[in-house]
């Protein structure tokens, strides 16, 4: 997905134009069903889920995009958020 950040944003909370932009709840839980919730709360982003030790991360900073790191399954630090 191509990343967007129409305001130049640095920070998530400029993203979220009110919606959802941080999900620190979601430590230890299953990856797969922290994306669903993610994805349920703002349908605006696209999830990714990283495996802890094989990163592929991008630099840019995106509004549409979620990143959660992975460990062995579960969500791991740093907690998920746009960007």
């Amino acid at each position: 997905m191509a990343c967007d950040n129409p305001r130049r944003c640095q920070d998530s909370a400029c993203c979220s134009q009110g919606k959802k932009y941080q999900w620190p709840e979601l430590l230890g839980k299953d990856a797969m069903e922290a994306k669903k919730i993610i994805e349920s709360d703002n349908p605006e982003v696209t999830v990714e889920i990283e495996t802890k030790g094989i990163y592929n991360f991008n630099p840019d900073f995106c509004c549409n995009r979620v990143i959660i790191f992975a460990n062995h399954g579960f969500v791991d630090i740093p907690f998920p958020q746009i960007g």
